[in-house]
Order: structure tokens, then C-alpha cells, then sequence
């Protein structure tokens, strides 16, 4: 049961660039970047839902001794009190 609950789940990973991977039709990502964006199905619903109104984009830098990045995608609740977090975004330039 566990197998069948897994194979019905959508993969989270929405993109992934290793260092020294490439991607076609994007040159201004580098070849030494890292690139990781993750959305599990309850973050997809969440967007469909609150979406449509406002979307906030939270990013930080300079915070870690590895230089990684973390952006995040969030909209308000449904209240417009709380903020849902829709996707996280790892970079490393």
C-alpha cells in the first residue's frame, strides 16, 4: 500500500541543475550554478487556490558560508493573515 501511495504522488523536484550540468535554451545559466526548486502537491493546491490575487517572492543571500541562495514563493491564507509557503528555490552562483 505504501508503493501504490508513492508511485500516485507527483515528483516535488520541479527543477535540478547540478554543478557543471547544463541547460539548453538558458544561457545565462552558468555551468557552475546549482539549481534546485521544490513544490509538493498541497503547495500546488495552495497556489491554484490563493493565487490569483497575490503572489510574495522572499529571498535571501549572504546568509550561509556556502553562498547558497533561498527563494521562496508564498500567497496569504485565506484570512489575508498568514503566509503559505508554495515553493522553494535553491540556487548557488
Amino acid at each position: 500500500m505504501v508503493k501504490k501511495m508513492q508511485s500516485d504522488m507527483k515528483n516535488p523536484v520541479l527543477l535540478y541543475k547540478p554543478v557543471d550540468g547544463e541547460m539548453d535554451h538558458y544561457s545565462k545559466i552558468d555551468k557552475r550554478d546549482f539549481l534546485l526548486g521544490i513544490m509538493n502537491d498541497t503547495q500546488e493546491k495552495l497556489l491554484e487556490l490563493y493565487g490569483k490575487n497575490c503572489i510574495m517572492i522572499d529571498s535571501t543571500h549572504g546568509t550561509n558560508q556556502y553562498n547558497f541562495q533561498l527563494t521562496t514563493l508564498m500567497v496569504h491564507d485565506e484570512n489575508h493573515e498568514g503566509l503559505c509557503p508554495l515553493q522553494h528555490f535553491f540556487n548557488h552562483e
